[in-house]
């Protein structure tokens, strides 16, 4: 049976694996992921130090829902339980992903025709924007991915 520190360990080992100071074979940098959770950079930087906090349950499923899957198996597997693999789903194509795009800039572009973007037009457009953000970093890596395979 493993003890809740090694439980913490195993978090912080798995999550330093993904996140970090800069790129070099990371899926995200601290700076990244805080613009796509809305997590702060000093909250996601204590949760990479070793003595540092631990993450609570809505941040755990956000980190859940940006990393990538293999993120969440790593987390999961001392349960013995594992996620889908989104290969195994019908990913959306890239021409719904531009249209999801498109969409997006035009709410943009609406929420600025006053010239500004005053706090319930954040509100409304914060989540909008992660989510995109979300499917292009996504994409971007699937990308990445293909590339990689070709050389």
């Amino acid at each position: 049976m493993t003890t809740s520190a090694e439980r913490m360990s195993n978090f912080k080992s798995v999550f330093a694996h993904f996140v970090g100071y800069n790129t070099a074979g990371k899926a995200h940098t601290i700076t990244s992921l805080s613009l796509i959770t809305g997590i702060p950079k000093p909250t996601i930087q204590s949760h990479l130090d070793v003595k540092g906090s631990h993450p609570t349950w809505p941040m755990m499923l956000l980190y859940m829902k940006v990393l990538d899957s293999a993120f969440t198996d790593a987390i999961l597997s001392p349960a013995g339980l594992s996620v889908a693999r989104a290969e195994e789903h019908e990913s959306p194509s890239s021409n719904q992903l531009q249209t999801e795009l498109a969409r997006t800039l035009l709410k943009l572009a609406q929420a600025l025709e006053d010239g500004n973007i005053d706090k319930y037009e954040k509100m409304k457009l914060s989540p909008i924007f992660r989510a995109t953000g979300q499917e292009l970093i996504s994409k971007s890596n699937e990308f990445d991915d293909y590339l990689k395979g070709l050389i």
